[in-house]
């Protein structure tokens, strides 16, 4: 996503204008992964494979990859649905 497209959604979709930013209450989802070891492991027949090489990914800033394991025991994200107009 561009930087204008970014401020278009911000516009649009009220939920926005506090996503997507490293600071306090701002709702941001991280991944950080190991450039030398990420891939992705999908394929036509086996479409729900996991990549390989990422680490750690917060969402809402909580963790659920934690050492490259997932915690399919929470649920942290939300919906960011647009207003009607």
């Amino acid at each position: 996503m561009t930087i204008m497209s970014a401020k278009r959604l911000d516009y649009f979709v009220l939920a926005m204008k506090q996503k997507g930013r490293l600071q306090v209450d701002a709702g941001a989802d991280i991944t950080i992964f190991n450039s030398k070891t990420i891939i992705d492991k999908a394929t036509y027949t086996a479409p729900a494979q996991y990549s390989a090489g990422i680490e750690y990914v917060f969402v809402n800033g909580t963790p659920l990859i934690w050492q490259g394991r997932m915690d399919k025991q929470i649920y942290p994200g939300r919906a960011v649905r647009a207003g009607v107009h």
